[in-house]
């Protein structure tokens, strides 16, 4: 990457960040003001929006481990392909929606079906870190195919079996900036969506 679009880049990264952590802000401080009849305190809203920006900051820049080991599933949970090496289908700009089954099942639904539309098929890894093939006997998830990490992990640093979705934007195995999906940060996560799909030459 030449030193302009490297440059570009940062400030598009910077910028997502920057809208990541008004929005946060916003909600945390709805969510003060409606429990304390006083009003809020600007010491609790300082401290959870800076818990929040680092905890976005923390995944930007992390490599992922190209030894993880996954097996391929189609949408109905039938198996694909099995021992399949990160490592070989990272290559490139991917975007990686981390799942487990700790999320709530209803939310990670809507995400892949939001990330289906984006028109980024060939540059879309749908990633269980935990095995859910054995959910889906009845259920058809809406994408094509999805993944389950069966040996080591993605990357070190990442949360194992978090409760939300976790989006990371990479250029080969490196974590170019990340956003957790949460229902208090959905304009941001559209935002985010859209920036991934311009990335990744998808729909926007």
């Amino acid at each position: 990457m030449d030193k302009k679009n490297n440059t570009a880049f940062m400030m598009s990264v910077s910028a997502v960040t920057a809208i990541a952590v008004a929005v946060a802000s916003y909600f945390i401080f709805l969510s003060i003001s409606q429990k304390d009849s006083k009003g809020p305190d600007v010491g609790q809203i300082q401290e959870e929006l800076a818990e929040f920006a680092m905890l976005h900051l923390y995944y930007d820049g992390l490599s992922l481990n190209t030894e993880a080991v996954l097996d391929k599933y189609d949408n109905k949970g039938n198996i694909i392909q099995q021992n399949i090496r990160l490592g070989d289908i990272i290559g490139g700009k991917k975007l990686v929606a981390v799942l487990s089954t700790n999320n709530c099942s209803s939310c990670a639904r809507l995400e892949m079906t939001l990330l289906n539309k984006l028109g980024i098929d060939d540059n879309l890894l749908v990633i269980y870190d935990t095995p859910v093939h054995d959910y889906l006997s009845t259920s058809r998830l809406p994408v094509d195919h999805y993944y389950e990490l069966t040996q080591g992990n993605l990357a070190e640093g990442l949360e194992p079996k978090a409760e939300l979705p976790l989006l990371l934007l990479t250029d080969g195995n490196r974590v170019q900036t990340s956003c957790m999906v949460n229902t208090s940060t959905s304009t941001f996560t559209r935002k985010f969506h859209e920036f991934a799909a311009s990335e990744l030459g998808g729909e926007q």
